[in-house]
């Protein structure tokens, strides 16, 4: 599942369209509701400044205390977005992994990127 969300912040740094939180805030509430366990956020240049994807973990971690969250530019500064996209999302689904095998359930595991 993929998800865009109204922001943009150029190739220097600089923010060009502020944050939408209350889209985030509907956005993880719904995917709450679909029973997601893990949530990876990647933003197209949050290597240079990363100020949107902390807000947005802030917003999931008030909401969603228990809910794992990952952001790129945690993981890694690389400009190109195709290798942080993969590392975020591999990060999350190791997260939800180590649930499922902890609870031994046969829930399916279910992750928004």
């Amino acid at each position: 599942m993929r998800f865009e969300i109204r922001e943009r912040i150029d190739a220097q740094g600089k923010v060009l369209v502020k944050l939408d939180e209350d889209q985030v805030r509907g956005i993880v509430d719904d995917l709450v509701k679909s029973g997601i366990e893990a949530i990876a956020i990647l933003f197209l240049h949050s290597y240079c400044n990363p100020v949107h994807e902390r807000r947005v973990k802030q917003i999931v971690q008030e909401a969603y205390p228990d809910l794992f969250v990952s952001t790129s530019h945690e993981l890694s500064q690389e400009y190109r977005e195709f290798a942080r996209s993969s590392t975020v999302a591999a990060n999350a689904i190791t997260a939800s992994a180590r649930e499922y095998l902890r609870r031994g359930t046969s829930r399916p595991i279910v992750l928004a990127v």
